[in-house]
Parts: C-alpha cells; sequence; structure tokens
C-alpha cells in the first residue's frame, strides 16, 4: 500500500507540473523536451497520458554536482542510470526494448527532460569487408546508412584524424535490450539531439551478441578509423572510442562482445602499427594505446567490470597481430582473350581489343588481315579479300614461356558491294581472279570482244583461276539470281 500511494502521488505531483510550469518543445520528430521545476517535491515526475510515445530518454539537471547515480521508475520497475560528465553537461540517458507509459524521477529541483522516440528499428545485416591488412580483415559490421534508416542525417563537416590511442566506453544502459539497433538509433539521437554533436559521438558499437555497428559516418572523403569522434574527455584527437552496449558498472561483458572488440580493435592496431601494450603521450599526459574512458577523465566508464578486461584485451591483441600469418598471395591470373566483332566488311578495319590477363608482351597473327593501327591493347586489321579467316593470339610470360590462344574460323569478312567488285585488272593469265558480289554469284562468263565464248564458270565463291587467256580485253557476264553485270578485264 505504501508503494501503491507513493507512485499514485508521483503521478498527480507529475501532472500538476506538467501543465502548471512545464514547458515544451519539439526539436524533431523524434525528441521532446520538457523543461520541468520540481522543487519542493522528493517524489517529482511521471509520465502520464502524455501524446508522444517513446522508450528512451535523456535527463539534464541544472544542479551540479549531481548525484552519479539516479534509480528512476519506469513502468514500476526501478532502474538505475549513470550519470555521464561527457557531454556538453552532465546528463542521465537510457533506452529500454519497451514504450514508457509511466516514469518517475525522484529528484528535487529544475531538469529538462528530453523523450526520445527513435522509430521503428529497420531490419539490418552487418556487411563483410574487403578491407584487410597484412594478415587481418576487418570484421564485418552494421554499416551507419543502414541502422540509421529513417532519422535524420548527420553533419558531414567531418575531420581528419590520425589514431594514435584507442579508448574504450560503455554505453550505461539497459544489460536486457535485446533490440541492438533501435539503442543504437537512441543513442545516435540523444548525441545529436540533446547533446547537439554532428553525428553520435563513437566510431564503433559492439552489442552484446557481438554485432558491430558503425558509429560516427565519415562521409564521402575519409573513413570510420580516421575521422575525429566525441567521446574522450574533449581530447577526442588521436583518438578512436569504441562503445560496448550495457552498464559494466553492474554486469560482466558478454564473451561474444570481448571478441568482436578483440577483433575489431586488432585490425585497427595492425593497420596502424601501433603496439596494443604500448604507452605514450597524449595531449600532454601518459595513456595507454588501448585505454578505458575512465583513463582521461572522472567518469565510471567504461564500468569497473570491463575496465578490469583490458589489461588481458591489451595482450590477447597483441597476440592475435604477433601469430596471424600473412595469407599466401593470390596465383598470378593468366588468360588468354580478346573481344571482336564475328563479321567484317572487306577493306573494312576491324577492331580487335587484348582482354588477356597475367602476361608480360603479346603477339597477334591474322590470317587473311594486315594489321594497322595499334595500340597496348587494341589492334585494328583489314581484310581485303571476303571469307572466313583465323584469328591467333600468344602470350608471353616474363620468365619466357608463352601460351596460344588460336580461334579457328574467328571471323567472317562480307563484301559491301551492291555491284561486282572485279581485280585485279590488268591480271596475268593463269592467277587468280577476285569477284566480290553481296549476292551470291550463278555464274561467271568470259567474251572475246568479238562476242565469242572462252570460259564459262559456276561455283564462283569470290575466287576464280584464270585460264591460260590470250592477251587482250575480254567481257564477263556475271549472273546472280535476279540480275546480270558486264565487267571488262585486261589480261596481261
Amino acid at each position: 500500500m505504501r508503494w501503491t500511494s507513493w507512485l499514485k502521488r508521483s503521478l498527480l505531483a507529475y501532472s500538476f507540473l506538467l501543465l502548471i510550469v512545464g514547458s515544451f518543445a519539439q526539436p524533431t520528430p523524434f525528441v521532446r523536451k520538457f523543461d520541468m521545476d520540481l522543487s519542493g517535491e522528493r517524489l517529482n515526475a511521471a509520465r502520464q497520458a502524455m501524446d508522444f510515445p517513446f522508450s528512451a530518454f535523456a535527463i539534464i539537471p541544472e544542479k551540479v554536482p549531481a548525484p552519479s547515480t539516479l534509480t528512476v521508475v519506469i513502468n514500476g520497475q526501478k532502474l538505475e542510470i549513470t550519470l555521464d560528465l561527457h557531454g556538453p553537461r552532465p546528463s542521465y540517458f537510457l533506452s529500454v526494448p519497451y514504450e514508457i507509459r509511466e516514469l518517475v524521477i525522484p529528484y528535487e529541483g529544475k531538469i529538462e527532460l528530453y523523450a526520445i522516440n527513435s522509430g521503428k528499428a529497420p531490419d539490418v545485416e552487418q556487411r563483410a569487408s574487403q578491407n584487410h591488412n597484412e594478415c587481418l580483415t576487418q570484421p564485418p559490421m552494421i554499416v551507419q546508412e543502414d541502422w540509421r534508416s529513417g532519422l535524420p542525417a548527420p553533419n558531414f563537416n567531418r575531420l581528419p584524424n590520425t589514431v594514435t590511442h584507442h579508448i574504450v566506453h560503455h554505453a550505461a544502459g539497459s544489460n536486457t535490450n535485446t533490440n541492438y539497433t533501435q539503442v543504437v538509433r537512441d543513442i545516435y539521437l540523444f548525441h545529436t539531439e540533446v547533446n547537439g554533436w554532428s553525428d553520435i559521438g563513437y566510431n564503433f558499437l559492439v552489442a552484446q551478441e557481438g554485432t558491430i555497428y558503425e558509429g560516427r559516418d565519415p562521409g564521402p572523403n575519409l573513413t570510420e578509423f580516421g575521422v575525429i569522434g566525441a567521446h574522450f574527455c574533449g581530447k577526442n584527437t588521436g583518438t578512436l572510442g569504441v562503445s560496448m552496449l550495457g552498464n559494466y558498472e553492474t554486469a560482466q561483458p558478454p564473451s561474444a562482445a570481448l571478441a568482436s572488440l578483440r577483433a575489431l580493435l586488432a585490425f585497427s592496431f595492425e593497420q596502424l602499427g601501433i603496439d596494443p601494450e604500448g604507452l605514450s603521450t597524449h595531449r600532454g599526459d601518459p595513456l595507454n594505446h588501448l585505454s578505458g574512458h575512465r583513463d582521461g577523465c572522472s567518469t565510471l566508464c567504461p564500468g569497473t567490470n570491463l575496465f578490469a578486461q583490458l589489461p588481458a584485451l591489451r595482450a590477447a591483441i597483441k597476440a592475435d597481430i604477433e601469430n596471424c600469418s600473412p595469407p599466401e598471395p593470390p596465383e598470378p591470373v593468366t588468360a588468354l582473350s580478346f573481344d571482336a566483332p564475328r563479321t567484317g566488311n572487306a577493306r573494312t578495319p576491324v577492331r580487335y581489343t587484348n582482354t588477356s590477363e597475367g602476361y608480360e608482351t603479346y603477339q597477334w597473327f591474322f590470317a587473311g588481315g594486315a594489321p594497322s593501327t595499334s595500340s597496348a591493347t587494341t589492334v585494328e586489321v583489314t581484310y581485303q579479300l571476303v571469307g572466313t579467316y583465323d584469328v591467333d593470339l600468344i602470350g608471353f610470360a616474363e620468365d619466357g614461356s608463352s601460351d596460344t590462344l588460336r580461334s579457328e574460323n574467328y571471323i567472317t569478312v562480307e563484301s559491301n558491294q551492291g555491284e561486282p567488285l572485279v581485280y585485279p585488272s590488268p591480271i596475268m593469265a593463269g592467277t587468280s581472279l577476285f569477284i566480290e558480289l553481296e549476292d551470291p554469284i550463278v555464274s561467271v562468263e568470259f567474251f572475246t570482244m568479238s562476242g565469242k565464248e572462252v570460259g564459262f564458270f559456276t561455283g564462283v565463291d569470290g575466287v576464280l583461276p584464270l585460264p591460260n587467256f590470250r592477251k587482250g580485253i575480254y567481257i564477263l557476264r556475271i549472273s546472280t539470281q535476279e540480275r546480270v553485270f558486264y565487267e571488262k578485264l585486261n589480261v596481261q
């Protein structure tokens, strides 16, 4: 009865305060702000019949110093929140996996209450990265454009960062909220809409079951590992911040989360060439290359239980870097190939493009064709006669060995002649006469200038062995199915 009475009085007190002294603002559709003066009551605020559903909130007290922890009552359940001293003002933040219907804040004084609704979390999957070092590969992660879907974009005015130290944090939130994407989205709104930062403060976030989230969006010109965040006591230059979701002042960090944190940091340390067990100055003070948030300023972050894991984590990361074997270099790819049309016209250049891989030099052979212009990868070939021709491409390796790609009957050269083209003329008796014509030739007849027929040929397909005619001028009658053509021929 005493607890029920306490909660009812709290709810009534909040209703009165909200209507009388609470001022309302709406920075974005995702965050609503309530300014409340809770002086004079010990049980001061509760959410009741608000028209804004939310599952996360931030409390910024006016009085400092504020208590290091604050126990709130959400839907009848007590939850403890740790004071965050890192933002522009000391604040309490919490994200829960359900809608907050009743919120009791036992605090005396003025506060700003920010109700946060990041919307329905999208379905997301970790993307594998092609980024790898000498022997370690960047672990897969969920990129910001995926988990941030539907929320305002960050300010892409980014600053480059040369990382010398890695800082481990905890989010100091719920240890039971398994909607990790929602938690990351809520933190993003807290950092951007409440703290006023351009983006989420951390470079990466790691969920309890091991999923890695890309934090601060590097924009188009930087990388996730080379952009300055907002996470380390106002001394962010040279640091990379990784936050573990959960509160490790009260819980032990899960093994899956530690494994992902180890893989992420090992990749970063190796690509930077930094000793994870080393120490160097940062802003004039000695600092371990792998440190906790509390090493830089007065805070409980990353929680006593996670902080105690850092020495073992440093040693494990160093072992990962020292013991990993560089991947075997891939076998060199050698393949002969080229690209060119399968048909062409006589006396019209045909372009061949060399698409081979892995050879030092190349040599072409074009049956029936004469190369003209050429470059490192292309060559133009002119065919004088109609017909079907082979193409050979030879690749010579650096050690002198070679391979040959032989393409038999690769290209068919056709005539583009609407009228017969007869050559050579003059021609020597007993040599080959060439006749080009678009339509198939039915017959070719030879006549003297007096009209006497001296030759009749069928089955002529562009080439005709010329009999031993006497010297003189002859008339050729070339017949197709549709037409008859007459041409003169000078025999020498």
